[in-house]
């Protein structure tokens, strides 16, 4: 560990030029006019760096950035695990990095963070970073601590000619104005290695929170969002015939609770207080509607980036964020069309945005508000006005006036940066949107599904350590959107659809990786598709345990595998094929006994395995769901078709005794409902249950089904053996 703290020299880059800072003692390095410091303290496998920031000059300077760690690895080759922490939309993958470039080859979707010069290939980082050697023995997590200062940027390098790795941590300041007898403190760093990536994720979230109190709600919030279908083109009447459905699945026990209305709803998409024709009740008539059906109401709000034609934008001038020559930042194109950004260094911006939190929350009764933004590539566009504060300091400062304007008892979900939404949020969106989609424009060089469930998947560790994550939208229409289009390589302009393969991986994703789900269909027409509907009981309630990762630092872009240990005798395991050819998967199991195994897409017993378990022949960008349980050797409880997590929260009591299988069923949908068994050589004689009917299916004796309509919310089911 002392490696990472032997650093030659480190650079520091002003406005004005680069400044070297060479090692002068233990943990500190000098320049003329700056000296950084550290301070190193032993942490469970491994070490949080402190750095101190001092400034002597007689002149003020606008410090950009400055390096913490710079130094050589003894590798010539690393496998990696880039994080996306910048925003949802910032890429995730896995790969490995030596003198010829990434492995697998970097795709456009790389572009981001890969770049190549003449003498070496850089992968940057914003936050966290994860490698590992190529034997996959030695693994290492470097990340930021606080998030107070700067989110931090960690760069792994390797030089094309010799294979020299290199590994660089600097804080991103952002031109902040430092003058004569300046002193700050840096966020640390945390340095922790092991044998496990799970372990290190889980450490490095469970560390991180403990900095500021984190914020979680007690239930997993769930309902309808209007995004994926309408975009900006729905009316109140579309949100009422949703809302209403909502309300009468709720009225059947579906625990599904907000109607969230996206953007769109507004004039400019940004002029928060003018509701659109579309709107013409008005926002605060439609959310009495809503609460009217025994529903919460949530908005969207995105006050980061204003459209130029908005009240804010025309007349506050002295509060847009300014470029290097001194004039607004105008972006020509954004999500709600030519803007401008909102400078929060200024006090009077920020109490312009507590005022617009009180409306929604106030006037509105808004209980949910996704807030949208901000993005740091965005506001490095310009300075701060108020050059006394980072970027990261002066969004604290927003985040932290949205918090107490909305108060406690409204959830508020980021959709922005993640490090410093910790603690201020209840919610925060881990991916980018959810689309009925393989691939990017059609393109097979831009695949997107896999950018949305594989990041979703490993991100999964952060849920219910920094916040509950949100997948945001579940997609189970068969149909494509008239309001959404996408360039195709014909040239027609139409939405895709899920293929079965497909529509089953988001399925799986969505069980694996637990969170707020919001359904995000015209439910009216979705009612006309059974098959389709009956998927919404299937995803609910939410498992609120997230999935490990099986095939750590895998040779591929994604983890195809996971496991969500359910209880010592009973594990989830999902298996995804990202590729584009039928492959053969094969999952070691933690001991050597047997197990029986159950598909629940095929609904079939796939036998018993011991050791591992091998799947052949799974279809490209398809997913299986496996239920493995311990055999015990007397009749037990194998699957059933309830929920997609097969018993782990639709079964409460579960247990066999003096020849009897007790089990209480605790779903809310028990209309039609299948309980698949194993006999262990043994056969029902008697089954007493306060089902309003039963039947047992007992073609294969060994593996019975009990089919039969229930009493939500609990059904009482004792099978008595011979």
């Amino acid at each position: 560990m002392k490696s990472y703290t032997a650093s030659d020299y480190l650079q520091a880059t002003t406005s004005e030029s680069l400044i070297n800072l060479t090692m002068t003692g233990d943990n500190t390095w000098s320049s003329e006019r700056f000296t950084l410091t550290t301070t190193v303290a032993k942490i469970d496998n491994g070490i949080m760096i402190t750095p101190t920031l001092q400034y002597s000059g007689e002149c003020d300077r606008y410090l950009e950035a400055i390096e913490i760690i710079n130094i050589k690895l003894p590798h010539n080759a690393l496998r990696f695990l880039r994080f996306g922490l910048n925003m949802p939309g910032d890429p995730v993958r896995f790969g490995s990095i030596d003198k010829n470039g990434l492995h697998p080859p970097a795709i456009p979707l790389d572009n981001s963070f890969y770049t190549e010069n003449d003498t070496r290939h850089l992968l940057s980082n914003s936050s966290l970073l994860a490698f590992a050697t190529m034997d996959r023995k030695q693994l290492t997590l470097i990340g930021n601590s606080t998030f107070k200062v700067s989110e931090g940027t960690i760069i792994l390098s390797c030089d094309k000619t010799t294979g020299q790795m290199q590994l660089i941590y600097k804080a991103k300041l952002d031109g902040l104005r430092i003058t004569n007898d300046f002193r700050k403190n840096l966020d640390p760093i945390v340095i922790i290695t092991g044998d496990d990536l799970n372990s290190l994720l889980e450490q490095w979230a469970n560390h991180t929170a403990t900095q500021i109190i984190p914020l979680i709600p007690a239930t997993t919030p769930t309902g309808w969002n209007d995004w994926q279908y309408y975009r900006n083109e729905k009316t109140q009447e579309d949100v009422l015939d949703s809302a209403e459905v909502i309300a009468e699945l709720k009225s059947q026990g579906y625990p599904l609770d907000f109607v969230q209305v996206d953007g769109g709803f507004c004039m400019h998409l940004s002029e928060w207080s003018m509701p659109r024709s579309s709107f013409s009740d008005g926002i605060r008539a439609l959310s009495q509607k809503v609460t009217g059906m025994g529903l919460k109401f949530g908005l969207w709000l995105a006050p980061y980036i204003q459209n130029l034609e908005t009240k804010v934008v025309k007349g506050h001038p002295e509060w847009l964020l300014l470029d290097k020559n001194g004039k607004p930042v105008k972006m020509p194109n954004s999500n709600v069309g030519p803007s401008s950004l909102i400078d929060y260094s200024l006090d009077e911006s920020l109490e312009w945005l507590c005022e617009l939190v009180k409306m929604f929350v106030n006037d509105w009764q808004v209980t949910w508000i996704k807030l949208d933004g901000p993005n740091y590539a965005l506001y490095r566009l310009g300075r701060l006005r108020n050059p006394s504060m980072t970027i990261t300091e002066m969004l604290i400062r927003s985040f932290e006036v949205i918090r107490e304007a909305a108060g406690p008892d409204v959830l508020v979900e980021g959709e922005g940066m993640m490090g410093l939404a910790l603690g201020r949020v209840d919610m925060h969106r881990v991916q980018t949107d959810n689309h009925p989609k393989w691939y990017q424009n059609n393109q097979k060089s831009q695949p997107y599904a896999p950018q949305v469930y594989g990041k979703e998947l490993i991100m999964a560790f952060m849920h219910n350590r920094w916040w509950c994550n949100h997948r945001e939208n579940i997609i189970l229409r068969n149909n494509p959107s008239e309001l959404v289009a996408e360039q195709t390589g014909d040239g027609n302009s139409v939405e895709q659809i899920f293929s079965e393969p497909e529509f089953r991986t988001q399925l799986t994703a969505s069980a694996l990786s637990p969170g707020g789900l919001l359904l995000t269909d015209p439910l009216k027409d979705l009612q006309r598709y059974e098959e389709r509907m009956t998927w919404i009981s299937k995803l609910l309630p939410v498992y609120p345990k997230a999935a490990q990762i099986i095939d750590q630092f895998p040779d591929q872009r994604y983890a195809s595998l996971y496991r969500t240990q359910v209880n010592d005798d009973f594990t989830i395991i999902g298996m995804t094929n990202w590729s584009e050819q039928i492959q053969d998967f094969t999952v070691p199991l933690t001991d050597n006994d047997e197990y029986y195994l159950f598909s629940f897409f095929d609904r079939k017993n796939l036998g018993i395995v011991s050791g591992k378990l091998t799947v052949k022949g799974l279809t490209a960008h398809d997913s299986k769901l496996l239920a493995l349980r311990r055999k015990t050797g007397q009749p037990q409880l194998l699957s059933t078709d309830m929920h997609l997590m097969q018993g782990a929260v639709d079964i409460g009591k579960c247990e066999f005794s003096d020849n009897m299988l007790t089990i209480e069923v605790v779903h809310f949908k028990q209309d039609d409902a299948k309980l698949y068994l194993v006999a262990a050589g043994k056969k029902i004689s008697e089954i007493t249950t306060d089902a309003k009917r039963w039947t047992v299916d007992d073609f294969d004796p060994e593996f019975p089904i009990l089919r039969f309509e229930g009493n939500a919310p609990m059904t009482k089911i004792k099978i008595h053996w011979a």
